[in-house]
């Protein structure tokens, strides 16, 4: 459990590093996200996981990078993170075409 506990002490730690660089307090996030301060600080300390729409959340309010985060959470290997990164306009492609299906008439 301890490579569990270093993955959320290491993105709540971005949390905070990225919330202070940005001069918001606790508080100001807490209420924007609609939870308490108290869970917020937990997030930040790796006291406490969060589920991804809550990190989705997180990410929008404090304009995050998506991958960083959840690297740092350990929910994408640095791995794949890379292939990503190198592959991004590939990755955009086949997603418009995912979500886009043109019609066979």
């Amino acid at each position: 459990m301890k490579n569990e506990r270093d993955n959320l002490e290491r993105g709540g730690g971005l949390i905070r590093q990225k919330r202070n660089e940005q001069g918001l307090t606790l508080r100001e996030v807490a209420e924007d996200l609609g939870i308490t301060r108290m869970y917020l600080s937990e997030i930040e300390r790796g006291k406490k996981g969060a589920p991804d729409d809550q990190l989705l959340n997180i990410i929008k309010t404090l304009n995050l990078d998506e991958l960083e985060l959840f690297t740092a959470y350990g929910r994408i290997s640095p791995k794949i993170k890379a292939y990503l990164l190198e592959n991004e306009d590939d990755l955009k492609v086949l997603y418009r075409r995912a979500t886009n299906p043109t019609r066979i008439k």
